[in-house]
């Protein structure tokens, strides 16, 4: 091979690769010239008695045929120039025949030139899985083609010579190679399928194709469990069986696609006994059909239904795949044995089957071992129904929604309480996505970061856990209905327990706790949703309380959070509930966090000389001033300014002496000093010039919705879409029309 006249040159053996470069870099990039003499070779095939072939372009993929002169029996023979750009972004070029034989088995093939005038083979070849060899040039016209798997196997050549003119008038065929000295041995069947460019009209005149080699049938198992298979042919009355580990392929060379062919499988290590035979082929003549459902049992009888998955080869001439696997496994994860029960619309609830696997202890801690399920049918309808431990029955639930987390109450049966689980639904990873896999595991779980020990419990139970510090542990049992609430208290016979809060809102509660004779502490505890377990991790707060009160006046205040118990709206009336008051004096700043982090009602009660006022602290900007009376210390009445700022992650409340020219009210003429508490203002009009508009406006927009096998399933139309903004001193405004 050589690059021009004067370039360089190489010999290559057949089979043989080398490396090759058409010109220094430096040249490349200061001679840019794509269609011009760069990437072109020479070749001359030594001893074969044709012609060089001098300009030979390579640097476009593709294939591309060139004839060979001079003619040898008046056949006119060619040569195919294949140039394919690899990972690596280098270009490989192959010289070779146009016949090229492909291996997609999985184990190695042998191929032999067979010369019928001579009565032997001319060359023999090895193909490994995966490969592709061509027919030597010139043999690929005159002679005929033998192939057989690696010697090795025991087999010998096979009965039919592929010629390439037979196979343009019969492309699909299946080969046979028989054992060598063994007649009770099966025979070895390849699926051939020969594919090639009907329009071309050099087809027929030449050998310009490519023969495949496949096995006639892959099982594929995707079950969690290893299996024995047996596959029976019912022409010939025999059967085959193999061995087959979880998530391997087996390819199956003793079965022809003719024939009617059965299957069942034999799991290991469970509780099953070996499946039905399923119809997994039969010919046009029979009145079966594949069968898509594998039906295995247990030992008291109930059925678990595995599905098989059949996936036609292209171009294999009718070779398939075959998947086995299960529609649902349920992973789990709470740590305690399960049990599970499907219910079909119109029938009762059923046992399902395989219920004696567990969770199986490995050097102190448990493992989650997998659970296949399926129900009797596959009804959009169908639900399951789940039991824990000794736990009653949960209502029934649905493992059909993709991508859905959901959480599901086990009542107790001993106790007015519940087991909360949480359910997650998802699709298996890589080849495991035709089954969802279904994970169970507590709802509810804590994480103590704390550098000590502290008790939890519910809200007026005696049931008391405690946790260790580094301790990760799952709520087992919790009070059946209502918000899900917990208390704190440090290990000690004097600590009070602390206010409830809640642990299903998804966020950042703090709690107030203190040890006997000691100051308080705030603990932070920041609920995390991960699928369906919501973590909830306990931590002392070491930076910011959420909130601050500052009294930059000059009178003392007196606050404290409303009535947990009253909602918005509701009147005290009574009820004999006495607030945790905290004094603010003038000129002061105090840390603040809820007294009761569990109430609906986050208000907050400030007071001076007899005067109250309810403030929101969620309410963030300058509010209505406060009206408070003369007092002790005051001999007229003062007007404080209420603000609410944000200052990182604290909001804090802002008590100052009222100036009009800072504030944004402004008192109403003709208005008396005997107001009421915060009446008598107003909002000052000021000069809102707008200082930054924008506008954004579409007339329409489309989206499609698109499923992996690149059908669409809803095409939405919005339009005349339309945004606005404007910014201003006063105010900031953003409006969306569609």
């Amino acid at each position: 091979m050589q690059e021009d006249d004067q370039g360089s040159a190489t010999k290559l053996s057949d089979g043989e690769e080398a490396r090759w470069r058409f010109e220094d870099p430096t040249t490349m990039r200061e001679n840019l010239s794509p269609e011009g003499g760069m990437g072109v070779v020479g070749i001359k095939l030594e001893g074969s008695g044709f012609d060089s072939i001098d300009r030979i372009h390579v640097n476009r993929e593709g294939e591309t045929l060139y004839n060979l002169k001079p003619r040898k029996d008046k056949v006119l023979h060619r040569l195919l120039v294949e140039v394919n750009l690899g990972t690596d972004n280098v270009k490989y070029i192959t010289f070779r025949s146009p016949l090229l034989i492909e291996n997609n088995t999985q184990i190695p093939v042998e191929l032999g030139v067979f010369s019928p005038e001579e009565g032997n083979l001319l060359k023999i070849e090895k193909i490994p899985p995966g490969e592709g060899r061509p027919a030597p040039v010139g043999a690929a016209f005159m002679h005929s083609l033998v192939v057989r798997p690696d010697q090795g196997f025991g087999y010998a050549w096979s009965n039919e010579r592929l010629f390439w003119k037979d196979l343009l008038k019969r492309p699909t065929r299946t080969i046979t190679c028989k054992g060598e000295g063994n007649e009770q041995s099966p025979p070895f069947y390849f699926q051939l399928n020969t594919t090639y460019d009907k329009v071309n009209p050099l087809t027929s005149v030449y050998p310009y194709m490519r023969i495949k080699l496949h096995a006639p049938i892959e099982l594929q198992n995707l079950l969690p469990f290893d299996f024995n298979y047996r596959i029976y042919d019912k022409h010939t009355k025999k059967n085959w069986t193999n061995f087959l580990r979880k998530g391997g392929v087996s390819p199956v060379h003793v079965v022809e696609l003719s024939h009617l062919l059965l299957l069942n499988v034999n799991m290991q290590d469970t509780l099953f006994k070996e499946s039905e035979f399923a119809v997994i082929n039969s010919n046009h003549h029979e009145d079966f059909r594949r069968e898509t459902v594998l039906a295995v049992k247990d030992k008291q009888e109930n059925q678990l239904n595995l599905k098989l998955h059949y996936f036609n080869v292209p171009e294999s001439g009718g070779a398939f795949k075959i998947t086995v696997y299960t529609p649902y496994l349920i992973l789990n994860k709470t740590g305690m044995d399960i049990n599970i029960q499907s219910k079909t619309m119109f029938s009762a609830a059923k046992s399902a089957a395989g219920q004696g696997i567990r969770t199986e202890s490995e050097r102190g801690s448990q493992k989650a071992l997998p659970y296949m399920f399926s129900y009797p049918n596959d009804d959009r309808k169908n639900r399951a129904s789940l039991k824990i431990g000794d736990s009653t029955w949960s209502k029934p639930q649905s493992f059909d929604a993709i991508g859905s987390t959901f959480e599901a109450a086990l009542p107790s049966t001993s106790s007015k309480t519940e087991m909360n689980v949480g359910v997650s639904v998802g699709e298996g990873e890589g080849k495991y996505k035709l089954t969802k896999v279904v994970t169970v595991a507590p709802r509810f779980v804590l994480k103590n970061k704390l550098n000590e020990e502290i008790n939890i419990r519910e809200p007026g139970s005696s049931n008391i856990l405690t946790l260790k510090h580094g301790d990760l542990i799952p709520l087992r049992y919790l009070k059946q209905g209502g918000q899900k609430q917990l208390c704190l208290c440090f290990p000690g016979v004097n600590n009070q327990w602390s206010s409830p809060f809640h642990i299903a809102n998804v966020g950042t509660v703090h709690v107030k706790l203190a040890k006997a004779g000691q100051r308080q502490s705030l603990i932070r505890v920041e609920v995390i949703m991960e699928a369906a377990t919501i973590f909830l991790h306990l931590s002392i707060e070491t930076k910011h309380w959420p909130y601050s009160m500052r009294n930059e006046s000059d009178l003392e205040f007196m606050f404290y959070q409303v009535n947990p118990n009253l909602g918005e709206d509701e009147d005290e009336g009574g009820s004999g509930w006495k607030p945790i008051r905290y004094k603010l004096p003038a000129r002061s700043i105090m840390p603040y966090a809820w007294d009761y982090p569990a109430s609906k009602n986050k208000e907050l009660v400030v007071s001076a000389n007899g005067r109250d006022r309810r403030i929101k602290l969620a309410e963030i900007g300058n509010l209505v001033p406060m009206k408070v009376p003369a007092g002790h210390n005051t001999k007229q009445q003062k007007i404080i300014d209420v603000n609410i700022a944000a200052d990182g992650p604290t909001q804090t409340l802002v008590l100052s002496n009222y100036k009009q020219s800072k504030s944004l009210y402004k008192q109403k003429a003709g208005q008396t000093s005997q107001g009421s508490l915060a009446s008598g203002f107003e909002v000052k009009e000021l000069e809102s010039d707008v200082t930054f508009k924008a506008q954004l406006r579409l007339a329409g927009i489309g989206v499609s919705l698109v499923n992996k096998n690149l059908k669409e399933l809803l095409y939405l139309t919005l339009r005349e879409i339309e945004f606005k903004y404007s910014d201003s001193r006063l105010y900031q405004t953003l409006n969306a029309t569609i």
